[in-house]
């Protein structure tokens, strides 16, 4: 369909739009898109003036239901608590000893001392911010992570043992829920060049801004 054809029906769609729709947004709401974790503005326009009556008190229960996301951290939570491997302390050496080898290894091969130490230090910063459970609850409250600490660290236990039996099938879950992630981002990257192409840059049937709005949710 070509962008002219598009426009001669466009203006039947009015106000309708497949990405603004209430069905989607509980489809986010379920899996654990809250308005936390939107703009101020989107939070007010999803929830105050896109749907309105019916419609409203539908999204509102989504809203105040638990997500897939929360379930999901509540249950990796349940296996590091039910875990007698002291996982954090054995990844935490690892670590150590990867990075300071990775120094040794720089210097070795030429780099100046000072870049390799200055080096070091940047991974080890990097670093704290998973281990300290203090410096990852920053990252909790400015939205830069998704899951608490405990969650977090169960997820990555299970990613680096899943040849273990008691963690192969927590490991083809987190697959799983990944697959399901990277087909939303798939289906919303392949939308937005749809609008692209059939509408520029012009405003949305929904009231966004289009193209830009769409640009928006991917990041």
């Amino acid at each position: 369909m070509t962008p002219i054809e598009f426009l001669e029906f466009r203006g039947y769609l009015s106000a309708g739009s497949g990405f603004q729709s209430l069905q989607f947004r509980i489809i986010e709401m379920k899996l654990g898109l809250t308005d936390r974790f939107r703009s101020s503005f989107k939070t007010k326009y999803f929830t105050g003036t896109m749907f309105k009556g019916e419609q409203n008190v539908e999204l509102e229960q989504a809203i105040n239901e638990e997500s897939l996301l929360i379930q999901i951290e509540r249950w990796l939570e349940t296996i590091y608590d039910n875990t007698s491997f002291d996982f954090l302390t054995v990844f935490t050496s690892s670590v150590e000893h990867f990075i300071e080898h990775g120094k040794k290894q720089k210097i070795m091969n030429g780099v100046a001392i000072e870049t390799a130490e200055r080096d070091v230090e940047t991974s080890k910063r990097l670093f704290a911010s998973m281990i300290d459970s203090s410096e990852y609850q920053k990252l909790l409250n400015n939205n830069e992570r998704r899951i608490s600490h405990k969650a977090m660290l169960t997820a990555l236990m299970i990613s680096l043992y899943h040849q273990q039996p008691c963690f192969q099938q927590a490991y083809q879950m987190l697959g799983l829920l990944m697959d399901v992630d990277a087909l939303m981002a798939s289906w919303r990257y392949k939308h937005m060049l749809l609008v692209q192409r059939q509408i520029g840059r012009k405003p949305g049937t929904g009231g966004t801004g289009g193209f830009s709005y769409l640009q928006q949710t991917i990041t």
